[in-house]
């Protein structure tokens, strides 16, 4: 994951290289490829290139036109061959900069929805004096921007913004979505610093942002007209070409193993890319497994194992049973600039390897979107309103009888369960407070609602199939899982997610719901489609356990141990949170009489603890508290930096 950042000044001012470079120190620890800045009137740039791929060697600063324009990529084209067949370069030698800004020249504002792959990018405009900030339709590069006293600063990392404003004052609402498990969508702890939508872009010109969508995950259209085999073929194929592209690379990948189907199913089609390629076993892709066989609910050696005496070769384990699990910040350190880098599950972090291997890899393959688009969950609700609102009556109706028959559920009952959640997708995207704490305070679900209405991307859907909206709302809940978006301070990965992949999304949502899953059958199409090539014993295994007891112990023993961590803390002032109830809840969790909502009392505890952590000053009183002060920054590794794209 390469590095990108930029400053546009405010007409009559210039930026000078020197500011570039500063800028640079804030994330030079984790550019092992040098540092390459380039300014030009009022615009600057600055690249530090992270090589994981071949096509990444031809990037190397910030690409300038012969009309003005600027440009910064960090990430991987991958339709670049057809982009090049369009725009009539030569494909070898063009750098998917060059590219870019060919399609910008030539499409404008249009050529972001052209880009497959894993991107995110800045470009100046000169002809219209317009900076153009983009991010792909997975958001699986982070960027960030500022309108600071009439400049603008972008950067890929948060670090950036605290080169020059050693203090920042926190939002408010970050803080109140945070504790209330709701979506962090656009947002930063930091008031003012805001988070480019994924599948958008941003327009700014003379300080006015416009917000555009360039790729929807809703599709215009619906394929109908196939049998079985031609769905299980049309799978194979896209979740073939999406693992290539993840799997392709010249620096070291190590894959995620968890033994369930997703990650094994990943696992087992790069080995057969793989072996196509005439590669031999000890060349396949590394794996990492983590395992707890003290845990019950969470034994995962049997499955996992499997999937490697399938490939005949071995992975990383990793025994989380012999860690202490703990909720302090993971490592201790005071540049954690979000919450949430804890222990308790390690961050899924590779810092817990073996000596040798935490800095080995760049890449890390993640089996992260699987579930919720495939049909992890086995529900009919979804097909049968998309029959209720086409009037299909009689299908409805069979298919209804098909559906309850597996789950003992009276069709009656059925028929109203699907007539609420037809209804419900045409309503007002509102929150999901279903099951949320009685002590979450009145202010903290007025300002979680008040962001989802002013979410950029909640727009009216009333022309698409319930099932297509409900992906919808899946599809944007998964990029907030994405384990990129909150990395260990001390490494920085490449994450991949084949399931991710645009034109395997398209795919999967173009497909009709009865294809995905089926009465009985949890991920139908996937089980069919990848019969021949995942073991049994995985493929058609239960779902997979999810991981409670030890977070819940955790969680009982802290209180046990710290009564008072709670007690007069960040939320409590600011009333987010009742104390009364709050003291309740903890003492019930305590107990073990009530703990329901134990991963909310988890994510309150990681939020106090991060406020403590990075700032130890306890100030006294909310006004005073809601200021964060950064301390400064050091840095100890000396890096050969290029200006203005000349060797220094």
């Amino acid at each position: 994951m390469s590095i990108i950042f930029g400053v546009q000044q405010s007409e009559g001012n210039v930026v000078v290289e020197r500011q570039l470079l500063d800028i640079a120190l804030a994330t030079d620890r984790w550019a092992r490829d040098g540092t390459f800045v380039r300014a030009r009137g009022r615009i600057g740039m600055g690249f530090q290139p992270y090589h994981t791929h071949q096509r990444s060697q031809l990037e190397a600063h910030p690409v300038v036109d012969q009309l003005g324009n600027m440009l910064t990529v960090d990430g991987r084209i991958d339709n670049h061959k057809e982009l090049c067949a369009e725009l009539e370069m030569e494909d070898a030698d063009a750098s998917d900069s060059l590219i870019v800004l060919a399609a910008f020249r030539r499409w404008g504002e249009g050529c972001f929805v052209r880009f497959v792959g894993d991107w995110a990018l800045s470009i100046w405009s000169a002809v219209d004096r317009t900076l153009y900030l983009a991010r792909d339709h997975a958001g699986s590069r982070t960027l960030y921007f500022e309108i600071r006293n009439g400049h603008v600063y972008w950067a890929t990392f948060l670090e950036s913004f605290f080169v020059e404003e050693r203090t920042r004052k926190l939002d408010e609402r970050y803080a109140a979505c945070y504790v209330a498990c709701q979506p962090i969508r656009d947002l930063t702890p930091y008031a003012g610093i805001t988070a480019v939508t994924p599948a958008h872009y941003v327009a700014i010109r003379e300080n006015a942002v416009i917000r555009q969508q360039h790729w929807r995950c809703i599709p215009s259209s619906r394929t109908t007209a196939l049998r079985d085999r031609e769905f299980e073929e049309g799978f194979r194929f896209h979740f073939e070409r999406a693992v290539r592209r993840c799997t392709s690379s010249t620096a070291p990948i190590i894959a995620h193993l968890s033994g369930g189907m997703d990650s094994s199913s990943i696992v087992c089609m790069s080995d057969c890319v793989s072996k196509e390629s005439g590669r031999s076993s000890n060349e396949y892709i590394d794996t990492v497994s983590f395992y707890d066989d003290s845990d019950p609910a969470w034994d995962e050696t049997p499955y996992f194992t499997c999937i490697e005496e399938a490939r005949g070769k071995r992975g990383i384990h990793i025994d989380v049973s012999t860690l202490e699990w703990t909720l302090n910040l993971t490592p201790p350190k005071a540049d954690a600039l979000l919450p949430g880098s804890d222990s308790l599950l390690l961050n899924w972090d590779y810092s817990s390897m073996p000596s040798g291997h935490r800095d080995k890899y760049r890449v890390v393959v993640s089996g992260i979107g699987g579930d919720e688009i495939l049909g992890g969950i086995p529900t009919g609700v979804p097909e049968l309103a998309d029959r209720l609102v086409c009037g299909q009556w009689l299908t409805l109706l069979r298919r209804g009888v098909a559906w309850s028959l597996p789950e003992r559920q009276p069709l009656m009952h059925l028929l109203i369960e699907l007539g609420q959640f037809a209804f419900g997708q045409y309503l007002p995207l509102g929150l999901d407070l279903a099951g949320s704490p009685g002590w979450l305070a009145a202010k903290t679900i007025r300002q979680c609602r008040r962001n989802a209405i002013d979410a950029s991307y909640v727009k009216p859907l009333t022309l698409a199939r319930p099932s297509a909206i409900s992906n919808s709302h899946a599809w944007w809940s998964v990029l907030e899982t994405q384990p990129h978006r909150l990395q260990a301070p001390d490494g920085r990965y490449e994450y991949r997610y084949p399931y991710l992949d645009r034109e395997f999304v398209e795919f999967i949502f173009q497909t009709p719901r009865e294809q995905i899953v089926a009465p009985g059958r949890r991920r139908y199409l996937m089980r069919r489609a990848l019969a021949s090539l995942v073991p049994g014993r995985v493929l058609e295994r239960r779902r997979k356990a999810s991981l409670a007891r030890s977070p819940i112990l955790s969680l009982q023993n802290t209180l046990r141990l710290n009564p008072s961590l709670l007690t007069d803390c960040y939320t409590v002032q600011c009333g987010l949170v009742n104390a009364a109830l709050l003291e309740k809840a903890i003492a019930s969790i305590t107990e073990g009489s009530k703990i329901s909502d134990w991963h909310y009392l988890l994510r309150l505890i990681k939020w106090e603890l991060w406020i403590s952590e990075q700032y130890p000053a306890r100030l006294s009183g909310v006004d005073s508290r809601c200021w964060l002060q950064r301390v400064p920054l050091s840095y100890t590794r000396a890096k050969e930096v290029n200006v203005g794209g000349q060797a220094s």
